[in-house]
């Protein structure tokens, strides 16, 4: 994770060791005893507009959502102050596995946290005392990755599991949600990021390369492989820097590749 003013950045081990690295040196985000306790690849994601990190605070066998999060990061001297949040009670084997930050909501933190089980939660006031509510739709796999689009009413979510509809939309906060299939192969699907210029224009990171379409509000969309220059290897997470309109498409082993949003085909 990185602060859009280039305040901080933020690197991730395994469990809750997260580093942040500013001018002032490097530091881990957690005290010691907080440390250990997640899970091996644990979410993680940052309020850039309130400099606070929220992160997965328990281990899959767990019966409630924690969060810690950590407020301060662009703080000089650092002074960062640590909270842990019961999000929800949930049952055993239901565990944390995407959390995002809205960009939209500036003046508190609203959290979009889903889970393996298909189940979505929304969460107001993040940063002080947490309102949740459950997003009434369970998608039936695990949820990989929660984006949103133009505001916190058009959500994507997808899933990333095999013999599982992988691409769900909706345009009106969780009420209605239709599915994007369309004519994508059977392949779990790990990110998705939606064109700021042009929401037809929608691109997947899959296990099997990165894949477009540009008629994503049609019906049912049609897909295509968009990986040259990539290959077809998994594809783990999106992220974007609107001040050059650049995407990072971040792999499984073989690094990470970026591309200027004027060429959806990610080819550089």
């Amino acid at each position: 994770a990185f602060d859009d003013q280039n305040k901080y950045y933020i690197a991730s081990y395994v469990y809750n060791y997260h580093f942040l690295f500013n001018p002032q040196g490097s530091y881990y985000l957690l005290a010691s005893a907080q440390r250990d306790p997640g899970l091996f690849i644990n979410p993680l994601a940052v309020d850039r507009n309130l400099d606070i990190a929220y992160s997965n605070a328990n281990a899959s066998s767990s019966t409630s959502i924690v969060l810690n999060r950590v407020s301060g990061l662009a703080s000089i001297p650092l002074s960062l102050t640590r909270t842990q949040l019961t999000i929800a009670s949930v049952a055993a084997g239901e565990f944390v596995t995407d959390i995002l930050v809205s960009p939209y909501t500036t003046a508190s933190s609203t959290l979009f946290i889903g889970l393996s089980s298909g189940k979505l939660y929304k969460v107001t006031n993040a940063d002080t005392t947490p309102v949740t509510s459950l997003i009434n739709y369970n998608f039936g796999g695990y949820i990989s990755d929660v984006k949103l689009g133009a505001s916190e009413s058009e959500i994507m979510v997808t899933i990333s599991n095999f013999n599982k509809t992988s691409v769900f939309y909706t345009t009106d906060a969780g009420t209605t949600w239709v599915s994007k299939e369309g004519n994508l192969p059977d392949i779990p699907v790990k990110a998705i990021f939606m064109n700021p210029e042009d929401n037809n224009e929608v691109i997947l990171g899959t296990y099997y390369g990165v894949w477009g379409t540009a008629d994503f509000q049609s019906s049912s969309p049609t897909w295509a492989l968009y990986s040259d220059g990539l290959g077809k290897f998994k594809i783990n997470h999106f992220d974007y820097r609107p001040s050059d309109k650049t995407i990072l498409a971040v792999t499984y082993g073989r690094g990470a590749f970026t591309t200027r949003i004027s060429n959806t085909t990610l080819a550089t």
